[in-house]
């Protein structure tokens, strides 16, 4: 009889390995198979693990569902967690992966730009789980001394995500919005065939995840920003985008929107 740890381990091998084959490890006089067969125990429980997987996908991709339609979306997702099996049991942390399945899969690759929603998503879905930033006292900014005002680095929320892409993916995440579908004057007029390329913010304002459009400066800022480069990088990177924007006031726009969070000075 195997011990307890080796059952378990056994156990979970034969889960998650996504074969099941009448020799599992856990007919070795492990399991009663007098009215079902190992394999029929196993795929039992294998089945119970696909679907709250499953259920996790649709909480974190649903316009992805929406787009493709609930049948081709539970066929897509189950071939892509047979090849990317849960590593932890937090199911909040599943499914970064599905993006790049996305682009291919042999039934999805077709659709360019059904990859670019898809990291979309999950971003936002990064973005609802992120930490509060914590409250601070912006009066300390003004007692910082002209000669360190260079040397200054911005902190940005938590819940702050950048992205962009070739495709409207910001038309299509909103144009697939139940407060949308709902709406009969709230149609999008979506271009695929655009090559334009757009830049998006994504932050958490109390309970609301807001997915904004930015300018490519205030892209190119908050992405400076975000790799906690000094003031005095950014108004280099910057001038070069848009040597006529106002730096202070995509700063000051920032702080009021609640995506500058802090300061330090090095």
């Amino acid at each position: 009889m195997t011990n307890l740890a080796d059952l378990q381990k056994n156990f979970i091998h034969d889960c998650l390995s996504g074969k099941l084959t009448d020799d599992t490890v856990l007919l070795q006089n492990d399991v009663n198979t007098e009215f079902i067969s190992a394999k029929g125990l196993m795929g039992i429980y294998q089945q119970s693990s696909i679907a709250n997987i499953m259920h996790s996908m649709k909480l974190t991709y649903p316009v992805i569902e929406k787009l493709v339609g609930h049948d081709f979306f539970n066929g897509t997702c189950r071939q892509f967690i047979r090849l990317h099996w849960p590593i932890t049991a937090n199911m909040d942390d599943y499914g970064f992966e599905f993006a790049n399945f996305l682009e291919e899969f042999k039934h999805t690759r077709q659709i360019t730009y059904l990859s670019d929603v898809a990291r979309l998503e999950w971003l936002f879905h990064q973005s609802s789980l992120a930490d509060d930033s914590i409250t601070i006292d912006w009066l300390r900014l003004s007692q910082v001394p002209a000669d360190d005002a260079l040397a200054l680095k911005f902190v940005l929320a938590p819940s702050v995500r950048l992205f962009s892409s070739s495709f409207p993916v910001n038309d299509i995440w909103q144009m697939n919005q139940e407060c949308s579908l709902d709406d009969p004057n709230s149609s999008v007029n979506i271009n695929l065939e655009s090559s334009q390329k757009v830049s998006l913010l994504l932050f958490r304002k109390h309970l609301k995840v807001d997915i904004l459009v930015v300018t490519p400066e205030e892209f190119a800022l908050l992405e400076l920003l975000m790799n906690k480069q000094t003031l005095a990088n950014a108004i280099e990177v910057v001038a070069t985008v848009n040597d006529t924007c106002s730096l202070d006031d995509l700063i000051q726009k920032y702080i009021e929107l609640g995506v500058i969070c802090g300061f330090t000075v090095e």
